[in-house]
């Protein structure tokens, strides 16, 4: 099985403009969505909000919660 869809995953900052972008082909939606989370959940990623995009098609959109600590 080949990946071959292109997904473009968008964090923001705070003031909602991207600190990062971060390009990957995965298999399917599910398995974007798998990886923007595992990224987003990571103790690295200190931003605000990702986005997942499927060329023009928002796939998965997540906010921290303002419980949880960014540093």
């Amino acid at each position: 099985m080949s990946a071959g869809v292109t997904y473009r995953f968008d964090l923001l900052n705070d003031s909602g403009t991207r600190n990062c972008l971060f390009i990957a082909q995965c298999f399917g939606d599910e398995h974007a969505v798998l990886l923007a989370r595992a990224l987003f959940e990571s103790t690295f990623v200190r931003l605000k909000c990702i986005r997942v995009w499927r060329d023009d098609v928002l796939v998965h959109e997540a906010n921290k919660s303002k419980k949880t600590k960014i540093n």
